[in-house]
């Protein structure tokens, strides 16, 4: 291979290269192939990819671009509440860059070898956040109107809540509702 400049990329450039379409020439057939949720989930990544890529043919794009890549989409993660630090955005980068590159395999573009996005390791996702319902967790509200609902609490303001109880000398209730089904739950 010989290196050659591609608009201030220096990247290693083959005679099979130099026929292969460039990221952005072959992004729309990429895009035409793919599903509605695939189109929903990789194609702000695959527009990120096309920015950063934009003259370079599949074939001169290596590991380390799609993992500096990653680095760039976990580094301008949007920052909420529930965040990982970027990390969903760096595993769905990869993700994107694997269905990418997947397609010029199929389309006989590139060997299943030559997948940059392939050589690249996505780490195993954490755990989720999200705990499922449990009416033990609730609190019984009664509003204007008489109108009872139950509301959610962390387990901690559960134990501030009945330690508060037991100093107030307040008698606990005997039964729970499961709100999802409606059915009373003796409390022992």
């Amino acid at each position: 291979m010989r290196m050659k400049e591609h608009h201030g990329d220096r990247s290693a450039v083959s005679p099979r290269d130099a026929v292969l379409p460039t990221v952005v020439e072959y992004l729309p057939r990429v895009v035409a192939a793919a599903g509605p949720g695939a189109r929903r989930a990789y194609g702000t990544y695959w527009d990120r990819m096309a920015a950063a890529w934009p003259k370079r043919p599949l074939g001169t794009i290596t590991a380390s671009d799609v993992e500096a890549l990653k680095q760039a989409m976990i580094a301008s993660a949007v920052s909420r509440h529930n965040s990982r630090n970027g990390r969903h955005a760096g595993e769905h980068v990869i993700a994107a860059a694997r269905a990418f590159y997947r397609r010029a395999i199929a389309d006989g573009l590139i060997d299943a070898a030559g997948s940059p996005a392939h050589r690249v390791a996505k780490r195993r996702r954490l755990p989720g956040t999200r705990r499922a319902f449990n009416p033990a967790s609730c609190v019984r509200l009664t509003e204007e109107g008489s109108t009872i609902r139950w509301q959610p609490i962390t387990l901690d303001l559960a134990d501030h809540l009945r330690e508060h109880a037991d100093a107030r000398g307040a008698v606990l209730p005997t039964e729970l509702r499961d709100r999802r089904n409606g059915r009373t739950a003796q409390l022992a």
